[in-house]
């Protein structure tokens, strides 16, 4: 799916599609087949994934079941006579377990959803933070596409492992 083509703003190019939604499409598969839904995300510097959501949901149980995952990543406001973006991903979800993991996946998260809070306190706003039941999940990318009509017409451009693998 896509061709690799060298691009040097892929860094660039990535986070601005990225930053112009606050949702991916995620999707898993667990024992009553596939299924697709939207979820708030946030991404680190090699464009891990982030997302929260309660560990009671299909979803959770298709992740602790089988966690490879597929994303798509768009503007829901671009028009057809505009230019488009958006990404492709694949990756291993990972449900965040220990205290570190969880703090780093709060930095991020959060980072995007409050970035005026710059004074070290955390928000509460959501009332996520306290809840038990919800848990961060970090999608570790196996494979990652993208596509921009003003870069690359309509052709699904493979994004080189160097931009973001660790």
């Amino acid at each position: 799916m896509g061709d690799m083509i060298a691009h040097p703003l892929w860094h660039d190019l990535l986070r601005d599609c990225f930053s112009s939604t606050e949702y991916l499409s995620l999707a898993t598969h667990g024992s009553g087949g596939p299924w697709v839904n939207p979820v708030y995300f946030a991404w680190d510097e090699k464009f891990s994934l982030y997302f929260i959501s309660e560990l009671n949901c299909l979803h959770m149980d298709n992740i602790a079941a089988h966690p490879e995952v597929a994303c798509a990543i768009y503007s829901t406001g671009q028009s057809s006579f505009s230019d488009v973006c958006g990404a492709y991903a694949r990756g291993m979800a990972k449900i965040l377990m220990t205290p570190d993991e969880k703090e780093r996946a709060d930095e991020i998260y959060y980072g995007r959803r409050y970035p005026d809070d710059r004074d070290g306190k955390k928000k509460n706003a959501d009332g996520y933070r306290i809840d038990p039941n919800w848990h961060f999940v970090k999608i570790t990318l196996t494979g990652l596409w993208y596509f921009d009509t003003r870069h690359f017409g309509e052709r699904r451009v493979k994004v080189p492992e160097t931009v973001w693998a660790d």
